[in-house]
């Protein structure tokens, strides 16, 4: 509506809608860049920046009641919510795999002391077990604001010693969230036969078409990128943290909307012919 009328208050209720947004997934954080750059590339020149501040402003604006609030509750600065430290490092340690039970991981747990056994050498497990009993001392177990941010600390210095590992686990992480089905640690119900295989024949068919109407959105109409933008910003929020189906979810509407885009110019193309020997209609 704002590129077709230009509208200040169209950007406002588009800012207020990111910041609703963001409060309840907070990932949706990494969206807000890319439309203040999409707003700047679509507003006329003499409104780039004002119409970019704006729509940055308003969603801030909309966050900022809930930092205050955190600030106050935590003593330090927490826009939304804390967990990033603490899913950075799950998915980024000597025994992370980049599968869905990574966000399972915690220093020295059960989970964790299965997988050393398993991916480490006697050598290696001996040395990780020192190292992690050396930073579970230095936790802050009273603070929660405090022991995340060590926690994402203590996941970018692995990831800084291990450049490689970690653009591996990025990868399987990426596989992992665009699974049909990732496994479950509880409910195992859930997880029959029945129910994979109808979340496969569900959802790959719906990401091979959205795939194609991506491509087709593009070259057709430049608003489409900011349906692309969800999409890669929800990408961008986990590739470096832990996956799992799930917290793809939110999204699938969005990949629905290409694969039903996909369809329709599929159909359409194999009707022009008949449509071509159809009377002219005023």
């Amino acid at each position: 509506s704002w590129q077709k009328q230009g509208r200040v208050y169209q950007l406002i209720g588009a800012g207020l809608f990111m910041g609703l947004a963001a409060l309840c997934r907070p990932v949706f954080l990494l969206f807000f860049p890319f439309a203040a750059a999409y707003v700047w590339w679509r507003a006329s020149p003499e409104l780039k920046l004002r119409s970019s501040l704006t729509v940055c402003a308003v969603s801030i604006a909309t966050i900022l009641p809930w930092t205050i609030r955190n600030a106050m509750v935590f003593h330090g600065f927490v826009p939304i919510s804390t967990g990033f430290g603490m899913h950075f490092w799950r998915g980024n340690n000597d025994v992370a795999m980049g599968d869905a039970d990574d966000r399972h991981l915690a220093p020295l747990n059960a989970l964790w002391e299965q997988r050393a056994e398993i991916l480490l050498t006697d050598a290696q497990r001996e040395q990780a077990i020192a190292q992690m009993e050396a930073f579970v001392k230095t936790l802050d177990e009273v603070n929660e604001v405090s022991r995340d941010r060590q926690l994402g600390a203590e996941g970018l210095r692995w990831t800084r010693a291990h450049p490689g590992k970690f653009l591996a686990l990025a990868g399987r992480r990426f596989r992992t969230l665009y699974s049909a089905f990732s496994k479950l640690k509880g409910n195992l119900d859930m997880a029959n036969e029945r129910n994979t295989l109808t979340a496969a024949f569900g959802f790959y068919p719906v990401l091979a078409l959205g795939i194609v109407g991506m491509i087709l959105a593009a070259c057709r109409y430049k608003a489409s990128l900011l349906l692309h933008a969800v999409i890669a910003s929800n990408l961008a929020a986990y590739l470096p943290m832990t996956a799992c189906t799930r917290f793809r979810l939110p999204i699938d509407g969005y990949w629905i909307v290409f694969a039903a885009f996909a369809a329709v110019a599929a159909w359409d193309r194999l009707a022009r012919p008949d449509r071509e020997n159809l009377p002219a209609q005023p």
